[in-house]
């Protein structure tokens, strides 16, 4: 539902650029016909609790940034999209969170090295102000 996380769209909006880091060591683990990452994200400034989640499959991948259990960022690779105004979009796009349409709102992103899960983890780490402390453990995956 809309608004239920009582996060504002400026409040998801700093959250986004304030710096975060992840200490754990990341790794892609099978699930089903594809592989599932999840993190804990800790924020520097406000200590707000986040997660990243990242899926990968035959068809599609995602990654998302999570306050609760709103995406304030979303990275579509594969797939379609239509926004509340009707407009399709097909193929690489990413949801940002607004406190009035959730994460209903998407757009053709240029900064994402489309092609390589691996590459499109570590844009999209650049975008959200993520720091990798931790270790990463490349996929390789068709």
């Amino acid at each position: 539902m809309p608004g239920s996380t009582h996060l504002s769209t400026q409040e998801a909006d700093d959250l986004l650029r304030e710096r975060k880091v992840i200490t754990a060591n990341l790794y892609w683990r099978p699930e089903g016909r594809g592989f599932k990452l999840e993190a804990t994200v800790l924020s520097i400034v406000s200590s707000k609790p986040l997660k990243l989640h990242g899926y990968v499959g035959p068809v599609r991948r995602s990654l998302a940034l999570l306050f609760q259990s709103v995406a304030i960022r979303r990275l579509c690779i594969g797939g379609s999209h239509r926004n509340p105004d009707g407009n399709l979009i097909r193929g690489l796009h990413k949801h940002l969170y607004d406190d009035q349409a959730d994460d209903r709102i998407a757009y053709i992103p240029q900064d994402i090295n489309e092609g390589n899960i691996n590459n499109e983890f570590m844009d999209f780490l650049r975008e959200c102000s993520i720091v990798l402390e931790g270790t990463y453990q490349s996929l390789q995956y068709p």
